[in-house]
């Protein structure tokens, strides 16, 4: 035993796999460290036993990355390692060379493969015990893309998606999307994913943004292009964050020390446990499901009136914790109603079940999910068909979240527009979670949010092994709320993740966020755009400024092309070299005259133009020793811009599209790239000093 308290270690950094999490913040009792330690390393040791045992006759086994039609990064030495029996000896061939090696006393194995030039496509075959023969493999440049909902959103999501997939013809751009997960410690290996050639219907169901980046990069180089996806909707940059890149900030020492030491996964497990246990004996139970409300016949003429999208705590039924019951009636013509269906309901709060005339067509369990449910023909009806969504809240809001445009449902094969299902609905309550006989919902679903380490353990740690040309990144929304701690997490993620991969300081591009009229009091999206743009401070990193292209009323624009391109822009000058316009004007200096304030640019390339009707500049503010900005008048003069204000004598600051959403920011470079959003002064914004989220990341039982 003492032997296998002294390798435990090793194996645990082999199948960390074996504590990942499912679980929820949830008050946690006082913990004993060092009789949880004895514990984990008895379950390591008996890990240990089963895995020594059961691996004698294993086979040969690698990431789930690894597969036909992958892409390898070109110019740097390979690497390709997985599990085997102990000492088994593996041979790799490729591209016409043998690799030789051994599995250790563990299984563990790798081979590290020269350096290739791009090409192929080539066979990669794998021989121990057994052999594995990957086709289609190319060499070229590899991408990681992450982020949160503006990276992940999938092309089929946006209403081109018919038109790009028909154009879609790029075989030498390959795509992987990797599921989401999360762990509260390091994985070596992914849930799953499939390599996929940018061709036809194969483009649909990957990133929009990547993807757009991908197609720029193979029309300007003749190098096959890897794009793997690896980001989640609504998430905090702290979760993509290793331990080691946080253990910098005191603020997180804390739920670092329990991410550790185990007591997060024991109490994540027995949460998960309670939940199970509730959901079987109280969620389909309530008035409804007995009743049969999902039925077209269903009486409901009982039932109220609510608007879809929305959450029902700020129309009918404030506070009110449980099911409630939604119906909504559409027509389809004879012809239609032989078609298959797609039905969207974007983000429903929490859970739901979905029926079509009667017929279950869908559920959920998650309140992060995009819901997209398949309607197959047999269930519609030529005229009138009745749609019936039983939502379930726990807590927080209960209802609909999204804009109107994405609720509805078309036709599969697109060949006609979405009947859009946003508007008035039916409503009736059904389970009350406020009655005493039920008790409280064991809230055991643990968000990325709600600790920081979880994306980066399972979605970007088992990576690191590979060799990779750079990364492509879209995140902040999530914390605009803290836009100012934001300037040293975003800077101390780009070196973690590099210091991770041990490449040096490979390629790190980045978009800047685009306008969006957020509605959240403590939000300020200008001082997280300016902490993004501070992080070009760093070598070899690029912006991608999407100022101009944001929707006020949508926090997910739908020109995603142009944000591909204009990454595809960055990458070109920062990672391949070439001279190209990749940025819009950016601030420089400024010189103050009397009432007048003088400016200067860099990146203005062959000059400034105004994306305005009538020649006007707008999105400029000046302000005097007082701080109190007015809307100023600018004109070019000699190669500068002059800023002034008559209601300003002594100007002191300027700002530029300093709002959430500058609607009037109209300033480009004949290029036709936008100035970057920018201030003069260093004043303190409103969210300065505020370090956490609102809600702590973790919830401590103060009575222990």
């Amino acid at each position: 035993m003492k032997y296998l308290h002294k390798v435990c270690k090793g194996i645990g950094r082999c199948f960390p796999e074996t504590m990942h999490i499912s679980g929820q913040k949830e008050s946690i009792k006082k913990f004993r460290p060092k009789q949880m330690k004895n514990d984990l390393i008895n379950v390591i040791a008996i890990t240990l036993i089963s895995f020594i045992s059961l691996s004698v006759h294993a086979e040969i086994r690698l990431p789930r990355f690894f597969g036909d039609n992958m892409v390898l990064q070109r110019d740097r030495p390979i690497s390709i390692w997985g599990l085997a029996s102990p000492e088994e000896r593996i041979k790799v061939r490729f591209n016409e060379k043998q690799y030789r090696t051994k599995a250790d006393a563990y299984g563990k194995w790798s081979i590290l493969i020269k350096a290739q030039p791009a090409g192929g496509p080539y066979d990669l075959e794998l021989s121990g015990e057994n052999t594995i023969i990957f086709k289609n493999v190319m060499v070229g440049d590899v991408w990681i893309c992450s982020g949160q909902s503006n990276m992940e959103w999938v092309i089929e999501r946006f209403p081109y998606a018919e038109k790009e997939a028909e154009n879609a013809d790029f075989p030498d751009v390959r795509l992987f999307t990797i599921p989401r997960d999360q762990s509260f410690l390091p994985k070596t290996d992914i849930s799953g994913g499939v390599w996929k050639a940018a061709i036809g219907d194969q483009i649909k169901d990957f990133s929009a943004v990547a993807y757009f980046f991908g197609r720029h990069l193979d029309r300007h180089l003749n190098v096959p292009i890897g794009l793997i996806s690896t980001s989640w909707g609504g998430t905090l940059i702290e979760a993509w964050t290793s331990e080691e890149g946080l253990q910098q900030y005191d603020r997180f020492k804390g739920i670092l020390e329990l991410n550790k030491n185990g007591r997060l996964i024991e109490t994540s497990r027995e949460l998960s446990a309670q939940r199970k246990e509730w959901i079987d004996q109280y969620y389909e139970q309530g008035p409804g499901m007995e009743d049969q409300w999902y039925k077209a016949a269903a009486n409901h003429s009982a039932w109220g009136k609510i608007e879809v999208p929305g959450f029902w705590e700020n129309q009918h039924l404030p506070g009110f914790d449980g099911a409630v019951w939604y119906r909504k009636a559409f027509y389809l013509s004879d012809k239609l109603a032989t078609k298959n269906h797609t039905l969207k309901l974007e983000r429903i709060y929490d859970h739901d079940m979905v029926w079509v005339n009667g017929a279950k067509v869908g559920a959920s369990f998650d309140n992060s999910n995009l819901r997209t449910y398949e309607v197959p023909a047999g269930v519609l009806k030529p005229e009138k068909n009745v749609l019936t969504v039983r939502v379930f809240d726990v807590g927080g809001p209960g209802g609909f979240r999204g804009v109107s445009k994405w609720f509805g449902i078309q036709p599969s094969d697109s060949s006609s527009d979405p009947i859009i299902l946003a508007g008035t609905w039916k409503f009736q309550k059904g389970l009350d979670l406020s009655n005493s006989q039920i008790p409280a919902f064991p809230k055991s679903e643990i968000w990325p949010n709600d600790y920081p380490t979880l994306l980066y353990n399972a979605m970007i740690s088992p990576l690191t092994p590979m060799a990779i040309k750079g990364v492509i990144w879209y995140q902040g929304e999530s914390n605009a709320g803290r836009a100012e701690a934001y300037r040293e997490l975003f800077s101390g993620m780009i070196q973690d993740w590099r210091s991770k991969w041990g490449q040096g300081d490979f390629p790190f591009i980045f978009v800047q966020l685009a306008g969006f009229d957020t509605k959240r009091e403590n939000d300020d999206w200008p001082s997280l755009r300016e902490a993004q743009a501070m992080a070009l401070n760093l070598p070899n990193t690029g912006m991608a400024v999407a100022i101009d292209i944001g929707e006020k009323d949508d926090i997910h624009p739908k020109n995603k092309q142009e944000v591909g391109r204009r990454l595809g822009l960055a990458a070109l000058k920062v990672a391949y070299g070439q001279e190209v316009a990749h940025s819009g004007p950016v601030f420089k200096s400024m010189k103050i005259d009397g009432q007048k304030a003088f400016l200067e640019f860099d990146h203005v390339e062959g000059g400034l133009q105004v994306k305005d009707r009538y020649g006007y500049i707008k999105g400029f503010a000046i302000a005097g020793a007082d701080q109190k900005f007015h809307w100023a008048k600018v004109y070019p003069e000699n190669g500068k811009l002059v800023v002034y204000s008559e209601n300003v004598d002594q100007p002191v600051a300027v700002r530029y599209a300093w709002e959430n959403y500058p609607g009037d920011a109209n300033l480009f470079n004949r290029e036709g790239l936008p100035m970057a959003p920018f201030r003069t002064d260093n004043w303190p914004g409103k969210t300065k000093g505020i370090r956490f989220k609102p809600a702590d990341f973790l919830t401590v039982d103060k009575a222990n």
